[in-house]
């Protein structure tokens, strides 16, 4: 996932959760509830953002580290095919 995209999910979301959180605690000190309501869905609306966008950085990494961890194995799996044909080519070292 790219690192602004992350930057702005990450800080953008809390700040706006922050924000509509004391609006709720502004509009329940004036007593008006209608207000109220409606920023504590926004705060959680960008709770919830946060939570998706960070879940997707994490599958984002996991499945990089799986791709790679496959390229790992078959690059192993070369090497070794190479050392195989290395082996019957050339006589055993002698000690």
């Amino acid at each position: 996932m790219p690192r602004r995209l992350r930057l702005i999910g990450r800080y953008g979301n809390a700040t706006v959760a922050v924000i509509f959180g004391l609006f709720v605690v502004i509009a329940l000190s004036k007593g008006t509830l209608v207000f109220a309501l409606f920023s504590v869905t926004l705060a959680a609306l960008a709770v919830f953002n946060w939570y998706v966008i960070e879940k997707a950085a994490r599958l984002t990494s996991e499945e990089e580290f799986l791709k790679s961890e496959v390229r790992k194995a078959e690059l192993r799996k070369e090497l070794a095919d190479y050392g195989r044909f290395a082996g019957s080519t050339s006589d055993p070292p002698q000690h």
